[in-house]
């Protein structure tokens, strides 16, 4: 593999961004005496719904950008 160190530093951050709120997260539950094994398994489907409403709203600004090209060149007409 021939990789640059922009490429190595994205690599680490993403996940560093990935693993990071796992390893905070056990470690406050183990602290407060929560249940590790339900503070993991909500901090994943947090994640999830969290990515999920992230990339609706992705989507859903793309369509309104299309649609208001469509008016404006419908409108030209």
């Amino acid at each position: 593999l021939d990789l640059t160190i922009t490429e190595v530093v994205a690599i680490f951050g993403a996940i560093f961004l990935v693993v990071a709120p796992f390893v905070i997260n056990a470690g406050l539950a183990k602290q407060n005496s929560k249940s590790v094994n339900t503070i993991l398994i909500l901090t994943f489907i947090f994640g999830w719904i969290v990515t999920l409403i992230l990339l609706g709203a992705l989507k859903n600004e793309n369509f309104r950008s299309r649609s208001r090209r469509e008016e404006n060149f419908t409108a030209g007409i």
